[in-house]
């Protein structure tokens, strides 16, 4: 018993080997969530690459190409401007808006966070870039109604006609903390961040790499959303598999680990070698085909 509450307690025996087997199991299974969490920071670098070539190169490889005189740009398309940022996309700093002020209604109140709720009134038109200030500095979001900027951000109060969603790209490859100030609470230095050169494609240009990124960042979000679900389904096997475990849902008292594992970590010679590797998409009930645990007699 835990205090007051009552559980399954099988013999030692077995319950090393419940244990054993719950080991095994569940590292194959910690591997594969592994594997999948790889797969999630993959995708990430691919999308900042992504936009990082768009914003800077352009999507006409056959374009001819200039010295942009910045370090951190090189080679930019020939026709294109560089700019100083205040003259490209002027930022504002947000509105403060206290919990007594607060009234809900349906502008959203975007924070260096993101929408940290909705409220009655919106200082700004839609639609807008944010970009985090305090806390959550150098985040960078897109609202594409009507809104209030939050203080702890920054908005573009100013596009010069150039199109947003393309500033929206632009301001993801801005290194904006290396414009942070250097007090006790460190926070985006606007007025630092307007001398950053940036590209400026003309405006038809601007749309079309906002439509080639809205596209292939949509097919990049679809694959990271499927494979967070493949994470959470592996999640949610691993606890099913401990539970059925250590309740007595399967028998796991003549289980054995694969034969190669047992050839690699030398068993003591009581302990007879498995023939078959268990299957890597088994369910609890079934989890090594042809050796699987068997329902518990007392289960």
């Amino acid at each position: 018993m835990f205090g007051r509450l009552r559980v399954c307690l099988p013999p030692l025996p077995e319950q090393t080997q419940i244990a054993r087997f719950l080991d095994h199991e569940t590292a194959r299974i910690d591997a594969l969530i592994e594997e999948q969490q790889r797969l999630i920071t993959l995708l990430k670098e691919k999308r900042q690459a992504l936009i990082s070539h768009a914003v800077t190169k352009g999507i006409d490889p056959t374009v001819p190409m200039k010295d942009s005189g910045v370090e951190w740009l090189g080679e930019v398309p020939g026709h294109w401007e560089i700019r100083r940022l205040s003259r490209a996309f002027m930022l504002h700093r947000g509105y403060d808006l206290t919990r007594d002020d607060w009234q809900d209604g349906p502008y959203p109140v975007v924070t260096s966070g993101g929408v940290a709720g909705y409220q009655s009134l919106c200082m700004v038109n839609g639609p807008g870039i944010v970009i985090g200030r305090y806390g959550s500095t150098g985040t960078v979001f897109y609202v594409e109604d009507d809104f209030w900027p939050h203080n702890t951000s920054l908005y573009v109060s100013e596009a010069y006609g150039n199109n947003f969603r393309y500033g929206y790209y632009l301001m993801q490859n801005v290194s904006v903390e290396e414009h942070t100030g250097k007090s006790a609470v460190p926070g985006v230095d606007r007025n630092d961040l307007h001398q950053t050169l940036v590209p400026v494609p003309p405006h038809s240009e601007q749309r079309a790499i906002a439509h080639f990124l809205d596209k292939e960042n949509g097919r990049l979000d679809e694959l990271s959303e499927e494979v967070n679900q493949a994470i959470t389904l592996l999640k949610e096997r691993r606890a099913a598999l401990i539970s059925a475990a250590v309740t007595g849902k399967i028998d796991v008292r003549d289980w054995q680990p694969p034969a190669d594992q047992l050839s690699a970590n030398q068993p003591p010679a009581d302990q007879p070698a498995a023939t078959h590797q268990p299957a890597a998409s088994a369910a609890p009930s079934d989890a090594h085909e042809n050796q699987h645990p068997q329902e518990s007699p007392h289960g």
